[in-house]
């Protein structure tokens, strides 16, 4: 925190330090799933646009696709949060470290439920969008948490703007109206 505020930074984060891997990290503050061996690589995949707009280099250059995890974990019951002691330490590390630091604000990030749905296969909910909202609720604890301790959220969606190449179907040569590439 010193290091950004001698910087100039003064809306200030944690580096998400605490998250060894930050699409997945809520993998472990949930439960209601189990892993089984992955069928392949994830439903959305960045190069799924591309797979099909240039299906000959990917037939010449099979590595060019992602590979999948090894295991997937798969919903099989109702969504639970079970990562309070892990946002709690979060909080406290991030406060800590602000001590003595003088800025104007400080945020920490968590991650969106469109993100964490993109790697997590659905056997319980009946519905695209029933899954979606259990996932928010399940985040509305860890995002409440944050905000509960004056800190400012950031929900994080590092797949907003590559969502368009995920999904072939839509065949415009162009983005949506209102996005970049």
């Amino acid at each position: 925190m010193r290091r950004q505020a001698e910087c100039g930074i003064d809306c200030v984060n944690d580096g998400e330090l605490s998250k060894t891997n930050f699409t997945d990290y809520i993998r472990w503050r949930m439960a209601g799933y189990v892993e089984r061996p992955s069928p392949g690589p994830r439903r959305l995949s960045i190069t799924a646009r591309d797979e099909t707009k240039f299906a000959d280099y990917f037939a010449a250059h099979p590595r060019a696709r992602p590979v999948g995890p090894p295991t997937m974990p798969v919903v099989v019951e109702p969504l639970r949060y079970t990562g309070q002691s892990e946002i709690a330490a979060d909080i406290a590390n991030f406060k800590a470290a602000l001590d003595g630091v003088n800025v104007a604000e400080a945020f920490l990030p968590a991650n969106s439920p469109g993100t964490i749905e993109h790697w997590l296969l659905n056997e319980c909910y009946k519905t695209d969008e029933e899954f979606l909202f259990a996932i928010a609720e399940v985040m509305r604890e860890e995002y409440r948490a944050i905000v509960d301790a004056g800190l400012l959220l950031q929900i994080d969606d590092p797949d907003l703007p590559d969502g368009w190449n995920c999904l072939p179907a839509n065949t415009a040569t162009t983005p949506p109206s209102g996005s970049r590439r």
